[in-house]
């Protein structure tokens, strides 16, 4: 075990760093130990450093000096030490749960709660490696009516472990990142230069507008829908865009305008909040222009977050009632006749304990916590 005594915190100009017996055995920078570490795991700094001290003080004999392997296995112990797991699921029924998009039943229960509270669970079926949460006493799948996207969901949700908390206040960064996700799919679909030929975007669950406002900036037309009043008013405030009333099941009464016009249709952190993800893609199919593309961005399930975090995934939220995989979310557009075109998986939570080469790894391996997918 690491000498406790030669211990100690140092935060410089380039970041923040973990040190024991004068070597470093964490380090991130400030933007991320932020609005990544600490943002996602929904803990303030100073609890964000007492789990990383509670996976690095027990490591024998420094955590700098174990294996992958066995850095792993210490962030999984550490994580169980740090966290109060709640007791297991005794064995259940797994008929009253209802079944994934393809009809199959659960066989295994996922998380025995969200975060701790056990009103909530997560059950799935191994061999789609696909989940969807239940309720913890009735164990009926939660419906999506059951979401309330007030104005309290997009900047400080009443509930932990919900919403989009801090979603207005951090314009930048988030538009910033729906400009890298742009380009990465232009990138990835032939069209690098969207200037020749001005692309047609449609916006699922659009929300404050980031994505949209990306894509003006690229010259492209774009439309948005949400179902939230609070979030087409902010759009319309901070971008002026006018934004489509409505879910995807309006689609056809709302968009007929744009049957066959769509070369791309994004739904960012948008699939994970649905109850009928099929019936959702086959909405949104007549949309698309001749080579289209829908491209999805989801949480895994399949990830080593996932595994090393349990229940306390930070993905695992009251208001996203199914849980993806690479597999499970290949075998949804494939049934709604769709092809892959991309499919990429990334991390970045544990990069401070385990560096960027096993961040790619991950998503070589698809267990990156994030999917993003394009299908044609």
């Amino acid at each position: 075990m690491a000498n406790r005594n030669s211990a100690q915190w140092h935060e410089t100009s380039s970041g923040i760093y973990f040190v024991v017996a004068d070597a470093v055995q964490f380090f991130d920078d400030f933007d991320h130990w932020k609005n990544g570490f600490c943002r996602l795991l929904e803990i303030e700094q100073g609890q964000a450093r007492a789990l990383v001290e509670s996976i690095v003080l027990d490591a024998e004999p420094l955590f700098s000096l174990l294996s992958l392997t066995e850095k792993t296995e210490a962030i999984k112990k550490g994580v169980r030490n740090h966290f109060k797991m709640p007791p297991k699921q005794a064995k259940m029924d797994y008929r009253c749960c209802g079944t994934a998009f393809d009809g199959t039943f659960p066989d295994a229960i996922c998380a025995h709660s969200i975060s701790g509270n056990t009103d909530r669970l997560i059950v799935g079926n191994g061999q789609l490696q696909h989940g969807w949460q239940i309720d913890g006493k009735t164990f009926v799948p939660i419906k999506a009516d059951s979401v309330l996207y007030d104005e309290n969901y997009f900047e400080n949700p009443t509930a932990p472990h919900s919403g989009m908390r801090d979603y207005v206040s951090q314009e930048q960064w988030r538009l910033n990142k729906s400009r890298r996700l742009l380009r990465l799919i232009l990138s990835n679909t032939g069209s690098q230069n969207p200037h020749v030929e001005p692309k047609t975007l449609l916006d699922i669950g659009s929300g404050a507008g980031y994505v949209r406002k990306a894509a003006s900036e690229l010259q492209m037309r774009h439309f948005g829908i949400d179902s939230s009043p609070s979030a087409i008013e902010i759009c319309k405030s901070k971008f002026g865009f006018e934004t489509m009333a409505g879910n995807v099941a309006d689609l056809p009464k709302v968009a007929s305008h744009l049957e066959s016009r769509c070369d791309y249709i994004t739904l960012f952190d948008v699939i994970e909040h649905l109850d009928d993800p099929v019936a959702a893609i086959n909405n949104l199919k007549p949309l698309l222009a001749a080579g289209g593309c829908i491209v999805i961005r989801t949480p895994n399930l399949v990830s080593f977050e996932y595994d090393a975090l349990a229940d306390y995934y930070y993905s695992f939220k009251l208001d996203h009632l199914q849980y993806f995989s690479a597999n499970s979310l290949d075998k949804l557009m494939t049934m709604c006749g769709l092809t892959q075109v991309f499919l990429e998986t990334s991390s970045h939570l544990f990069k401070g304990l385990l560096g960027m080469d096993f961040i790619h790894q991950c998503g070589k391996g698809k267990i990156g916590a994030d999917i993003l997918a394009i299908y044609s």
